[in-house]
């Protein structure tokens, strides 16, 4: 069995199962099945849509994107790096329509590269803008969840805006996210992105980001609690960040 890697979430099968299971046509990007299945037949179109747009095919009750066993069938191996769609549309799975490319590569590809006006410039601070990478990019790159998103906004940005009061709307967001049973996909390939975002901060804040983009949501109120303790506890000094009296949403 070929070793995985961090995009390849398909590497516990083996490739000749994959072969006996399902066959790919590189011309339509479509799979079928080769055996009946409960109410699955043979000749049976595999493949669903994700919520994220993507092509994903249930084998042995997981779901495994497409477009990496399509490569599997277009060159004899599983994919090391990123399968990037050229034309930009996820579930167009013919072979001309895939190439395997770095992750920085992979970026370069999304709208954004062709207009990134919105991205020059902030309305009201700079605390987004510095980021390479910038959290509404992270957000639209993943599909993140509206109240997942609000918590990585704060997380990221407490320090330079409005202090506990950010941490504190942080854990709210994350708390009603747990109560709706709200968790994110964490694919490898869309931790790619979120990995890519919260190495942008300190060892706290990834750790906290980490821990929501796992869904580990009573751990990361755990060590929001302790950030706040400790912000409490400390005299201000250089570099600290009250929440502003006059804060009223954003």
């Amino acid at each position: 069995m070929k070793k995985g890697t961090y995009m390849n979430p398909v590497c516990d099968l083996q490739t000749q199962d994959i072969k006996n299971l399902l066959s790919y046509n590189p011309e339509t990007g479509k799979f079928k099945w080769e055996k009946s299945r409960g109410t699955r037949k043979k000749g049976d179109e595999a493949g669903s849509l994700d919520g994220h747009g993507y092509i994903c095919i249930q084998i042995n009750r997981k779901p495994h994107r497409a477009h990496n066993i399509a490569w599997l069938f277009i060159t004899g191996n599983w994919p090391e790096l990123s399968i990037d769609h050229i034309n930009r549309v996820r579930d167009d799975n013919r072979a001309i329509n895939l190439r395997e490319i770095s992750f920085s590569e992979n970026l370069l590809n999304s709208p954004r590269s062709k207009s990134n006006r919105a991205d020059l410039y902030q309305v009201g601070g700079n605390h987004y803008i510095e980021q390479d990478y910038q959290h509404w990019n992270m957000v639209v790159d993943t599909d993140l969840h509206y109240l997942i998103g609000c918590a990585t906004k704060y997380i990221s940005r407490w320090r330079s805006k409005n202090g506990i009061q950010d941490l504190t709307k942080a854990g709210h967001y994350i708390t009603k996210a747990e109560d709706e049973l709200i968790y994110v996909d964490n694919s490898p390939e869309l931790f790619s992105y979120y990995k890519l975002f919260y190495t942008q901060f300190g060892k706290e804040e990834q750790t906290i980001l980490d821990h929501i983009f796992r869904s580990n949501y009573d751990d990361a109120l755990v060590l929001i609690d302790r950030l706040i303790e400790s912000e409490l506890a400390a005299e201000p000094g250089p570099g600290y960040t009250n929440q502003d009296p006059d804060y009223i949403r954003g």
